[in-house]
């Protein structure tokens, strides 16, 4: 079409400058050389020459009306094209978009305020086994069909992400599953969100290998326990056996000896009995729930479980807390981190040495710092001790899981790590934690009952 009319316009512009000179010519020929061309301007003549003139002039303002119309008409028809081949282009991105959100295997849905659907992905309509088209529209609580509870912290957080404009994460466990939903606003404009992206990751059988794995690891070091918790237990079952005899072989009215004989076999039996809780506290899964600590107690129970390690090994420990520090944490995940940096420490003290525990709270954060006085890590390896299966050990010695363990359990509690260590003059590792935290815990984490 556009071939078609630049040709008529082509032709129509040789066409009019053809007729122009070709009248232009004829008027200058008829009238040139003629003696009576001036009595004839001065005749009634001259008004047929007027007329001529005006219709020339007219003439030529169609031919620039005309001209000015094509432009207009080039102009809007480059501007349609580049519109229409952006279009094309927005419609062929969509369209790798779509693909590509199809292709995630997370559960992928786009809500609005109102908590309607607004669009998903193939993963998500397969796992309601519905068409995508009966999806769309519905609210979210119906689909997704979870807990009243869980449901209600979810709509929480994406109420906060429509309010906030920032980005939320928070773990929802269901029966039998486990998903990790994170939540993204989608801005209609720089100043509001006008949906949010809710993509939920089934991690159920993540969370259960890290269990097992920390499981794992727990219950390597219960093996290592399992000789000075034989031999801590035997000392009370001795006490126990030698009064026992004496308690035979003591007269009835020796009732000053049978009480001492009671005395020491009940206190024999609380150290048993001590030993043997701690070491099924520390043996048993975890659970992940969060529950109010007493540092210097729980610290002093952990050095207690590895008194005999210790005391084989020739190592001292000194800890250094203020018996009024309180911490809301998971305890099972902060005994492991503990357990794993005390090991790690006596194994950099061969030859017996020092470990010193200690820890300080503010009204911000929480330090637990654990020092030895081995040979230190090279600077080569600072980098690497916390990745999975790194290890300096021999291998029947060592898996290369402690310190990673240590890392990935200190996230989960919401602190950080750091390590200072010098080769020859030992290493520090040092555990942060915010006094507060965020998501379903708004109370204080860490607390000092001195504040």
């Amino acid at each position: 079409m556009k071939y078609l009319i630049r040709t008529f316009f082509v032709l129509f512009i040789f066409i009019s400058v053809g007729l122009l000179l070709l009248y232009n010519h004829g008027k200058n020929s008829s009238l040139e050389g003629n003696d009576a061309y001036m009595a004839i301007m001065n005749s009634p003549m001259v008004r047929q020459v007027i007329a001529d003139q005006v219709t020339v002039i007219i003439y030529i303002f169609v031919m620039v009306s005309v001209c000015i119309l094509y432009l207009v008409y080039e102009f809007y028809r480059v501007i349609y094209t580049e519109l229409a081949d952006r279009m094309e282009m927005l419609d062929a991105s969509r369209n790798d978009l779509q693909t590509t959100y199809d292709s995630v295997a997370m559960l992928m849905i786009e809500i609005d305020r109102e908590l309607n659907i607004i669009n998903i992905n193939n993963a998500f309509a397969a796992r309601s086994g519905r068409k995508k088209n009966s999806i769309i529209g519905q609210k979210l609580s119906s689909m997704l069909k979870f807990h009243e509870s869980s449901m209600t912290i979810l709509t929480d957080k994406i109420g906060n992400v429509f309010s906030t404009n920032k980005n939320e994460r928070i773990e929802i466990e269901e029966v039998g599953q486990i998903f990790e939903a994170f939540i993204f606003p989608l801005k209609a404009s720089k100043e509001s969100t006008g949906k949010v992206l809710l993509m939920l990751n089934d991690v159920t059988n993540a969370r259960a290998v890290e269990r097992q794995m920390l499981q794992d690891n727990k219950m390597i070091a219960v093996g290592q326990l399992a000789a000075g918790v034989a031999h801590e237990i035997r000392n009370p079952l001795g006490i126990i056996r030698n009064y026992c005899y004496v308690l035979k072989n003591s007269g009835e009215f020796d009732r000053a000896v049978i009480e001492k004989a009671i005395a020491s076999i009940e206190k024999a039996v609380d150290k048993s009995g001590r030993i043997i809780d701690n070491l099924l506290d520390f043996s048993r899964i975890s659970n992940n729930k969060r529950e109010v600590l007493n540092l210097n107690k729980f610290l002093s129970a952990i050095i207690s479980l590895e008194q005999n390690i210790l005391d084989g090994k020739k190592v001292s420990v000194s800890l250094n807390c203020d018996e009024s520090i309180e911490i809301n944490t998971v305890a099972e995940s902060l005994e492991i981190i503990l357990i794993n940096l005390i090991i790690n420490a006596v194994d950099a003290m061969p030859h017996g040495g020092s470990i010193r525990i200690s820890a300080a709270a503010s009204r911000d954060m929480l330090q637990i710092s654990v020092s030895d006085t081995g040979s230190g890590i090279p600077e080569e390896n600072l980098a690497s001790i916390f990745n999975p299966f790194f290890t300096t050990k021999e291998k029947r010695d060592g898996s290369g899981l402690g310190l990673y363990i240590v890392y990935n359990e200190t996230e989960k509690l919401g602190g950080k790590i750091e390590v200072d260590s010098k080769l020859g003059s030992g290493t520090t590792f040092t555990l942060i934690f915010s006094m507060q935290r965020s998501g379903d815990d708004d109370q204080q984490a860490i607390q000092n009952t001195d504040s």
